[in-house]
């Protein structure tokens, strides 16, 4: 997966990573972190304004990477699209 994200994906590319829970999104931020990538991550437990927060940064390209549950991105995806809209 580094090798993905560090050598296939151009630094312009925004990346999705849908995981399977919550800890393998804590974990793999770790991992991120630890090679200088700063990803933004949701999943359903994470308070609802972090979950809009997160998902703002990669929208907005302040994050490039985004670790998400399969299941959060779609519990997440109205609220965060009615809240974001301009």
């Amino acid at each position: 997966m580094l090798y993905l994200i560090n050598e296939r994906i151009r630094c312009d590319e925004k990346t999705l990573l849908f995981v399977p829970t919550e800890d393998h999104a804590e974990f793999l931020k770790l991992m991120f972190m630890d090679k200088g990538i700063e990803p933004s991550i949701c999943y359903r437990n994470m308070d609802r304004d972090e979950r809009i927060l997160e998902v703002s940064r990669f929208k907005e390209g302040k994050s490039m990477l985004l670790i998400t549950t399969d299941i959060c991105l779609l519990y997440t995806s109205d609220a965060a699209d009615d809240s974001l809209r301009v």
